[in-house]
């Protein structure tokens, strides 16, 4: 954090920073329309599944936990830091994806849809930190209030 202002993280930071919890982003399983039927898909069924995800990193890592405690070994087929080169993935058909609703960006004509998962995967915290004891300048306090005023919109 040293030289930052401000930083937004997937998750509570440790050390010497102060930190708000601005919210909770659902993990949902994105997949072709008609992939399947309404309702609740279960965790189980991404169990050998060909997926795009993301990079072990941040939040992704844990969720690749969760898999694994669960006994579900899905087949990664494609692996980016970028959310639309994974959307675009799973619309080539290359798999499916379960992501934080955040980062998503679907039309309702989209040839993809969103399930929840059963059981649900605990949601992804935003937080957002700066060094603890540190005085922020004008513009910084605006910016949380105005981070916070958005998320209450949300």
């Amino acid at each position: 954090m040293q030289g930052l202002d401000l930083v937004f993280f997937d998750g509570r930071l440790t050390g010497d920073v102060e930190q708000t919890k601005l919210l909770d982003d659902p993990y949902v399983l994105v997949a072709r329309r008609g992939q399947f039927t309404g309702g609740p898909v279960p965790l189980a069924a991404l169990d050998g599944a060909a997926v795009v995800a993301q990079p072990p990193i941040c939040d992704q890592a844990r969720v690749e936990r969760v898999y694994a405690e669960a006994g579900v070994r899905p087949l990664v087929v494609f692996r980016t830091a970028d959310n639309r080169g994974v959307l675009s993935m799973v619309r080539a058909g290359m798999g499916l994806a379960v992501m934080p609703a955040l980062a998503l960006d679907l039309q309702p004509d989209d040839v993809l849809c969103t399930h929840e998962l059963a059981p649900a995967l605990a949601p992804r915290e935003i937080h957002l930190a700066w060094q603890a004891n540190r005085t922020l300048s004008p513009l910084a306090v605006r910016v949380v209030e105005l981070t916070r005023e958005a998320v209450r919109g949300l």
